[in-house]
């Protein structure tokens, strides 16, 4: 609404203003963002390596989740690496698949877990145990000769806001594997670009470690142009018979295997953007703690050293939710969220004493759930980010709204997305709080309980939220643009009465309303 002279328009009275200085919000309702100065720094200005924990918003599967929408949504000129799983990855960016010829591979093990398996640690990204869930399980059986184990692939850059972050610039490779104690004797490592080949780097997961352990390889990709591709091969003179023939080193025994972990496509010496992310079907908050048994500390920390040492953790929770911790969201999910905070910092200080972790707290959002879990898990949330000075918070529930403004066959929840649209319009909420937190732009949340404010003074690029109920005024907006959003148009009513009005803008201001139900007064709208 944009309006030449000043005009009165609604009104509003009875409001109870959310301030930065409240713990919790009256009826859950959270700020949108709070404490986010230093992560907005790092994430925009600074090397900026980011790893997602959370629920299942980074599975492999073929739909596009979170970790692709904010490659494609978050600063994509300033990309400087991907990591990415194996097997039925997302075609977000990196594609991994295996060679199919003939080598054993369980990507998704998930079933009849051995009951004393030691091998527990983190495999990065979609299970961790090395029986439950690996991107690639192989042996030397049935393999040919310099058969590939598995490649991956750079795809869909040119598709990104900005274009190919990969494109005419120097890049390195990094494949991120497991030592096992039936490793195989030697492999190798290459990168490709169009025609152009990288030299062969040799690596060996071999079997002299007491317990499996993380290990990485790097080779450069050739400068050129065309895609950009790596591939783990098999040894120079390598047969598939053990039994004679061709020369065949001791990896062609069966039952000696290689586990892939992961790969990592970076611009070295570059400052910018890497995203990662740690996350499977159905884990819950306390899958992240030692006590559940995917990942132990070694095991965390040799990851984070594998992926670049991530320094920013973006943590979204609570879509999924044990009983016990459903039952005491304020108490026992809280306590356990700063115990995955505190174990995290802790695993990135001991690779760097001098390391400066950063967390970024997303609530959730869900559009199936009427209870009012989600709104105290932000307050939780908001809570904890203003209680420390290495975290900040993301109000997702506030920002999406209702679900009536989201197509939800496209978008179940805050982490299922089944287009890039809807992947998106997350990534993308997300990412306007992080510009206006460094354009000093306020946000405010109205609810109703409150005291009696009278006029609110609203100054230039606030951004105003209106939570469910019927508020009544007067407002005045001083500044040249406002933005003016709630919940839903069927639950945030803005009235006034027959002699008042609601708000008051002035000459010349834009004032931007959504998703709210204007009603009642006698000015204009």
């Amino acid at each position: 609404m944009t309006h030449a002279s000043p005009v009165r328009l609604l009104s509003l009275a009875a409001l109870c203003l959310c301030a930065a200085t409240d713990s919790l919000c009256a009826q859950g309702w959270a700020h949108a963002r709070l404490g986010l100065g230093p992560m907005a720094q790092r994430i925009k200005h600074e090397d900026c390596r980011l790893l997602i924990i959370g629920d299942s918003n980074s599975l492999k599967t073929s739909s596009h989740v979170l970790g692709g929408a904010i490659c494609r949504t978050w600063q994509p000129d300033q990309f400087t690496g991907l990591v990415s799983p194996g097997y039925t990855s997302s075609n977000d960016g990196l594609r991994i698949a295996s060679s199919m010829t003939g080598l054993v591979s369980f990507p998704r093990r998930m079933a009849d877990i051995p009951s004393g398996d030691p091998e527990i640690w983190s495999n990065g990204q979609d299970g961790f145990i090395p029986n439950r869930a690996w991107d690639l399980v192989a042996d030397g059986t049935g393999l040919a000769a310099a058969a590939a184990y598995c490649s991956a692939e750079l795809t869909r850059l040119d598709e990104y806001p900005g274009g190919d972050w990969a494109a005419n610039t120097a890049l390195r490779a990094r494949l991120i594997f497991a030592h096992d104690q039936t490793g195989l004797v030697a492999l190798r490592y290459r990168a490709l670009r169009g025609t152009a080949n990288s030299a062969y780097v040799h690596f060996t997961p071999h079997d002299d470690a007491p317990r499996p352990w993380i290990d990485w390889v790097d080779a450069d990709v050739p400068i050129g142009s065309g895609v950009v591709r790596t591939q783990v091969r098999t040894p120079a003179g390598w047969s598939n018979h053990a039994d004679g023939g061709l020369p065949c080193p001791d990896n062609c025994t069966p039952g000696r295997t290689f586990f892939h972990v992961a790969q990592l496509l970076y611009r070295p010496n570059t400052q910018g953007l890497q995203v990662d992310s740690i996350a499977e079907a159905a884990f819950t908050l306390s899958d992240h703690l030692p006590a559940a048994g995917h990942y132990d500390d070694e095991a965390l920390r040799g990851y984070l050293a594998a992926t670049r040492q991530p320094n920013l953790f973006l943590v979204l929770v609570g879509q999924n939710m044990k009983p016990d911790e459903l039952n005491d969201i304020e108490g026992l999910w809280r306590n356990r969220l700063e115990m995955l905070l505190d174990r995290y910092r802790s695993a990135a200080l001991s690779l760097d004493p001098n390391a400066d972790p950063l967390f970024v707290l997303v609530s959730p959002w869900s559009t199936s759930d009427a209870s009012d879990r989600f709104e105290r898990i932000a307050a939780v949330l908001s809570d904890l980010a203003g209680a420390r000075a290495d975290t900040g918070f993301i109000n997702l529930l506030l920002l999406a709204g209702s679900h009536r403004h989201i197509d939800g066959t496209l978008l179940l929840d805050g982490i299922h997305c089944g287009t890039d649209a809807a992947a998106n319009t997350m990534a993308a909420l997300l990412w306007s709080q992080i510009d206006r937190e460094l354009a000093g732009q306020p946000d405010i949340v109205l609810h109703t309980g409150g005291p009696m404010l009278g006029d609110i003074a609203i100054q230039n690029g606030l951004m105003l939220h209106v939570a469910p109920g019927t508020h009544e005024g007067p407002l005045l907006v001083l500044g040249d643009s406002v933005s003016v959003r709630g919940w839903d148009n069927l639950a945030s009513t803005l009235s006034a009465t027959a002699a008042s009005t609601a708000i008051e803008a002035r000459a010349g201001a834009v004032v931007r309303a959504s998703r709210v139900h204007l009603t009642g007064g006698g000015g204009a709208v």
